[in-house]
């Protein structure tokens, strides 16, 4: 007898179902081998706190001579992307939808502690993109520190690089950083 239209309307739903069973499976095993390799992993030389604060773990080490200040320092970097998207129901001048997106990286360099002191510098990066047509930089909300807007305003470039740290830091006072 041959097998009716709903007989294989049902084979081929179940075999849809275990197939979407498989997949998920496999991307559930992944996630915990990823999970599980990363823990055995050694710890991360910085991390970044819920409120945006980095921590660097990776302390750079003393130097003994000038010019291990620079041959033991410590280089951290990152590659980051923002997406901003606003959206208004009611929009007015001070209140237009609009979205902005950047690229971006940072490099900092902390140096090794000679004689109780250390100096650090940081270079960050960004590049946005956004429709200048439609979105006027007046109006773009938190990306608005993806880009200069001063430099955009007078030469139209969305990009920015900047020195973001400077610092020199004293550790001769016990439990102290100055």
């Amino acid at each position: 007898m041959p097998n009716s239209g709903y007989e294989v309307y049902i084979i081929v739903n179940l075999l849809e179902i275990m197939l979407f069973k498989c997949k998920l499976f496999s991307i559930l095993s992944l996630l915990l081998a990823i999970n599980t390799l990363s823990a055995a992993s050694p710890p991360a030389k910085f991390a970044i706190k819920t409120n945006g604060i980095l921590v660097l773990n990776d302390t750079p080490s003393r130097a003994d001579s000038f010019s291990e200040i620079f041959e033991n320092g410590v280089f951290y970097g990152r590659l980051r992307t923002n997406n901003f998207y606003f959206r208004w129901n009611n929009e007015d001048p001070n209140h237009a939808t609009h979205l902005i997106s950047a690229l971006g990286a940072s490099v900092i360099y902390r140096s090794a502690i000679y004689s109780d002191f250390e100096f650090g510098t940081a270079l960050y990066a960004s590049q946005a993109f956004f429709d200048d047509v439609n979105d006027p930089v007046d109006r773009l909300k938190s990306g608005k520190d993806a880009l200069s807007r001063f430099e955009y305003v007078n030469t139209g470039n969305k990009a920015m690089a900047v020195l973001g740290q400077g610092y020199l830091c004293f550790h001769g006072i016990p439990s102290t950083q100055v």
